[in-house]
């Protein structure tokens, strides 16, 4: 006679055995991921300010938020602008420092970026305002082709 298991045992067991099935890889793959630098993190908060600000600056009435947006930004950047990206470390020693301070100059370019964009909000003159936060995010994309390593892009 075989023994009778209750329904609910088997139904649980389906349950859980599939979901187990998948812990191993998962957890293998978590491991093959780069851990993020302290600047890395930095910017993936400046992502996602940039995502706010880029709703808020197209409304006049939502001057008050762009305005916070962009000072949070700056300190943000100005934090950003000490620290040293992880790919100085790959490079030759002798081209570290031209690299370090390019990526210095870029920052503060950014920051003088912003504060133009607060002018321009301030001034109440949006349009530019819009400009200036393409020109921001044109900017981006190209540092982060110079300044990134591969594996912490955006996907």
């Amino acid at each position: 006679m075989k023994p009778k298991i209750p329904i609910t045992t088997l139904c649980l067991a389906m349950a859980i055995i599939p979901s187990t099935l998948f812990l191993h890889p998962r957890s293998v793959h978590a491991e093959d991921k780069v851990k993020k630098s302290e600047l890395a993190n930095n910017m993936e908060d400046v992502d996602e300010m940039m995502k706010k600000l880029r709703r808020s600056i197209r409304k006049p009435e939502a001057d008050a938020q762009s305005l916070q947006l962009i000072v949070d930004l700056q300190k943000q950047m100005l934090t950003c602008k000490t620290m040293t990206p992880s790919k100085a470390a790959k490079l030759p020693e002798s081209d570290r420092p031209k690299f370090i301070a390019a990526y210095r100059r870029e920052m503060a370019g950014v920051i003088i970026n912003f504060c133009e964009l607060e002018q321009a909000i301030l001034d109440g003159d949006h349009p530019k305002a819009i400009d200036i936060y393409k020109s921001i995010t044109d900017r981006e994309d190209k540092a982060h082709d110079q300044f990134m390593e591969k594996d912490q892009e955006k996907p």
